[in-house]
C-alpha cells in the first residue's frame, strides 16, 4: 500500500511539473508577428494619449521614472494637461530581438510643437509586449548648437 502511495504521489508531482512547465512556456512564447504587435502597442499608447485615456496607456507601459503606478498616472496627467499630444507617427522598426523592438516615434505636442523621433524599447514580459518608456532630454531652445538633439537618460527617477 506504502509503494503505491509514494508511485502515485511521484506521478502527482510530475504531473503538476509538466503542467507549470507549459504553462511558463505559453506565457513566454512570442507572438506569431512580434513586429505587428509591438508597433499596436505603441499605436495604442501614443493614441491613449490624444483622448485622454491615460489608465490604459499606463496599463501598456512600464514607467521606470516613477515609483509606482499611481504616481505615473497622475505625472501622466498633468504633463497632457500642459503639452498634449497633437500627433505622433513611427518613423523606424528595428525587430532584430523580437523581446525587446525598437519603435521610434515622432510626436507633436501643443506646446513644443513636432519633436525629433525618440526610440523607444516594447519587451515582450509575461507573455505580452510593453512599451518602455524612460527619461528623454530634448532640447527645445531654437539658439542653442544642440537644438531638438534627444538624450536618453536612465538615472533620473522622480520619487514624489
Amino acid at each position: 500500500m506504502r509503494s503505491k502511495f509514494i508511485v502515485s504521489f511521484i506521478a502527482v508531482g510530475i504531473i503538476a511539473s509538466a503542467l507549470s512547465y507549459a504553462s511558463a512556456n505559453n506565457a513566454l512564447k512570442l507572438p506569431e508577428n512580434p513586429k505587428t504587435e509591438a508597433v499596436a502597442v505603441v499605436e495604442r499608447y501614443f493614441s491613449d494619449l490624444q483622448t485622454g485615456n491615460f489608465e490604459d496607456a499606463i496599463k501598456i507601459s512600464d514607467n521606470h521614472i516613477y515609483k509606482d503606478e499611481k504616481t505615473a498616472l497622475e505625472r501622466t496627467i498633468l504633463n497632457n494637461t500642459h503639452n498634449h499630444v497633437k500627433d505622433f507617427e513611427i518613423t523606424s522598426v528595428d525587430d532584430t530581438d523580437p523581446r525587446s523592438i525598437k519603435v521610434s516615434v515622432k510626436v507633436e505636442e501643443t506646446a513644443n510643437g513636432e519633436l525629433p523621433p525618440v526610440t523607444y524599447n516594447v519587451d515582450f514580459k509575461n507573455g505580452k509586449y510593453k512599451l518602455q518608456l524612460k527619461t528623454v532630454i530634448i532640447d527645445m531652445n531654437p539658439s542653442s548648437p544642440t537644438y531638438k538633439k534627444v538624450e536618453y537618460n536612465k538615472n533620473v527617477k522622480y520619487e514624489d
